[in-house]
Formats: structure tokens, C-alpha cells, sequence
């Protein structure tokens, strides 16, 4: 499996700063949805270069730029050449690395890292992310980890992120990796929330649950961390409809007197963190959010994944494909089914999506401040 990470490097007047259009309280007056499918952001200011610099590499991309492999093959603008160095060895917890690491960031001052298919996929671990982490916690750049994930927060990536196979430090001595350097696409959706949803808006939503290390995450529990105190008490928040709810729900959003929204915060399934409460997707459930987008009501989601890949193959099975539906597939299915109502009052906030740019990549620089970024390059890596 081929993957892409790419280098987007500018310096930066003053600080990083990427242009985004304003945002008001949500109407299709206000919003359209965008097409760009992949986020790409534009620096402002007086700057005297604009560079792209991508790298394509093999799945390991994170142990290969680590690994400092001799000769590395790059796109700069429109002219290709090499780039190589001699590899230098590095201790780390993971034992001995070849280091050519400040030749290939030179410039860079910070980091954004995406986790899914970059540092880990479904088996665990890729090769080289013990010794990337090791490496990032002790060096100077500050670092920020990107996921698209709608089912946790900070909390529960961090959760992950702690237990096998999936653990990152690798050493127990190692503190977990702190809260203030993970974003994640829950995240992103529950701010876009909190900023636009006014006192007595109702929000349905379809979750998944994350469960690692004895820690349990959902949308919701983000969605309580994030928001200000009092805010979730303005609100009519429910993981759970009945028919005759959604009947209502929807009727009160076409006659204007609540906004409502459905908020589809899931990896793929869903699962309700309250027992009675649904365990998957089943038309109902569908067709509920359905009635509440065609009658006035808006779609925020966190992803536009179609497909989470299944790399794990099963004995008797092992030529055949068994990836699952990702949420970018029930984003799809939904709006198609609401055509053409729900073209500009859907809302995906995650990296990809149409205020990504906002509510992701924004924010992420923000965090990157933070954390110690002045001015430089910023390296994001992603597949």
C-alpha cells in the first residue's frame, strides 16, 4: 500500500496564519459546501517564496525519513532532484537509528502528524513510530498528532496510544503522550458546535464508542469536555430518537423554531453509550436523521473517509479485500438521500473536509504556537 506524506513548507511572517473565510451563525446564505477534497493551505503575507516540497515513499514514511534512507527521491516545484546524507547513529529507546533527520526538516519547526496510516494502522504500530515519538519528545519541535477519528477525543487517543499494540513510548518509564498535543476530528466537530449552535438548538447523534485501556470515548463526552460550563444545559443533546421524536424534531426545525442538528460522529458502526440505545446502523436510524436534514436541520460529521482499510486477513479469506465502511460513506448516503437540501448544510470539519481548514489545520497551528512555534516550516505528514 502506497504512502503519500507531504512537506508543506512557507515561511512564515510573524507567525503561521492561514486564510479561511469568516463564519456567522450557519445558513446556506453563509456556507457552501467546497470541493477542494483535500485541504490545502494558503499562507498570507509578503513572503519571497512559496515552496511545496512533497515526499512519496513506501508505507513506512515515518521510519524512512527517521531512518534517513540514503538517497531520497523529492518533487520540488517543478523540478525534481536528489537528496541524500550520511547517515549518522542515534540511540533511542527502540535501540540504534541512522539519523539524518536535521538535513531532511532543515528549516522545519514544527510538526503536524497524522496517526491513521502514518503512525499506526489496524494491526498496530507501523515500523519507525517508537523511535519517531522518541525522537519528537526529545527534540525541539513542537508536535502536534492529527486524527480524523470521530468516535474520541485527546483522552481517548491518548488512551490508545498507551495500549498495545498501539502503545507509542514504549518504555514504561515514559509519561503518556500529553493532551495538549493531540487533535482529533471529534474535537474539531464539537468546537464547530459550541461556536454556532445557539441556546436551545437540539443535536442527534450517531457515535461510536472508543475503549481503550479501561478508558471509554465517545463524541459526546468530548463534546462535554469542550464546551464552556452551561453550555450543555442550553441545549436538547440525544443519542437516541424514537419515531415519533424524529417526527417532531423535524417538524419543529421546518417551521424554524429550534436549529437542529445531527452530528455523525462514528469511525464506520456506531454504538450508543447508553445500553437501550442502538448498537449499529439500521435503516431507523438512517432514515431519522433523514427526515431531521430534509426538513432544515444541518449535517456535521468529522471525516470524509469512504472506507477504513481492513489489513488483517482472515484464514480461508486471505486474497480477499474485507475493508468496512468509513463515516465519509453514511456523509454520502445521507446527503444523497436529502439531495439536493443538505448540498450546503453539511458540515465536515475534519482534515479533508469542507471546514477543515477552520476547525482542523487552524487549530492545529494554534496548538503548534503554543507549544513553542515561532516562525519556520511546518512539516505535515499524512497518507
Amino acid at each position: 500500500m502506497a504512502a503519500l506524506a507531504s512537506i508543506v513548507a512557507a515561511l512564515l511572517a510573524g507567525g503561521p496564519k492561514f486564510t479561511n473565510p469568516g463564519l456567522s451563525s450557519p445558513s446556506a446564505a453563509d456556507y457552501a459546501e467546497s470541493p477542494i477534497e483535500e485541504y490545502q493551505p494558503v499562507v498570507t503575507g509578503d513572503l519571497p517564496s512559496r515552496q511545496s516540497l512533497r515526499i512519496t515513499e513506501t508505507l513506512q514514511v515515518v521510519s524512512k525519513v527517521l531512518s534517513a534512507v540514503a538517497s531520497l527521491a523529492f518533487t520540488l516545484g517543478k523540478s525534481t532532484t536528489s537528496a541524500s546524507c550520511a547517515p549518522e547513529t542515534v540511540m533511542t529507546s527502540s535501540g540504534p537509528v541512522p539519523d539524518c533527520t536535521e538535513k531532511l526538516l532543515q528549516g522545519t519547526r514544527g510538526l503536524l502528524v497524522d496517526l491513521d496510516g502514518t503512525i499506526y494502522n489496524d494491526h498496530g504500530l507501523l515500523p519507525g513510530a517508537h523511535q519517531f515519538y522518541h525522537w519528537a519528545d526529545k527534540s525541539r519541535y513542537p508536535y502536534v498528532l492529527l486524527s480524523n477519528s470521530g468516535a474520541k477525543g485527546a483522552e481517548g487517543t491518548q488512551a490508545k496510544l498507551a495500549t498495545a499494540p498501539f502503545d507509542l513510548t514504549s518504555n514504561p518509564s515514559m509519561p503518556p503522550v500529553p493532551l495538549k498535543n493531540i487533535l482529533t476530528g471529534a474535537m474539531a466537530a464539537a468546537d464547530f458546535l459550541i461556536e454556532k449552535a445557539k441556546p436551545g438548538s437540539r443535536i442527534f447523534i450517531l457515535q461510536s464508542l472508543s475503549r481503550y485501556g479501561g478508558i471509554i470515548d465517545c463524541f459526546r463526552r468530548v463534546l462535554e469536555r469542550r464546551a464552556p460550563r452551561g453550555w450543555m444545559e442550553k441545549m436538547e443533546i440525544r443519542t437516541y430518537l424514537s419515531t415519533q421524536d424524529a417526527k417532531i424534531w423535524a417538524r419543529d426545525a421546518v417551521r424554524g423554531k429550534h436549529m437542529t442538528y445531527v452530528a455523525l460522529a462514528g469511525d464506520g458502526d456506531i454504538r450508543d453509550e447508553e445500553d437501550w440505545g442502538y448498537s449499529t446502523w439500521d435503516y431507523d436510524m438512517l432514515q431519522k436523521a433523514v427526515w431531521i436534514i430534509s426538513n432544515g436541520g444541518f449535517l456535521v460529521t468529522h471525516a470524509r473517509d469512504t472506507h477504513n482499510p481492513k489489513l488483517a486477513r482472515e484464514e480461508g479469506f486471505e486474497d480477499v479485500d474485507l475493508m468496512v465502511p468509513g463515516p465519509g460513506t453514511f456523509e454520502a448516503l445521507i446527503k444523497s438521500a436529502t439531495y439536493p437540501k443538505a448540498i450546503d448544510r453539511t458540515f465536515n470539519t475534519g482534515k479533508g473536509g469542507n471546514l477543515g481548514g477552520k476547525y482542523m489545520m487552524d487549530k492545529a497551528m494554534k496548538m503548534l504556537k503554543g507549544l513553542g512555534l515561532r516562525e519556520g516550516k511546518v512539516c505535515f505528514t499524512h497518507i
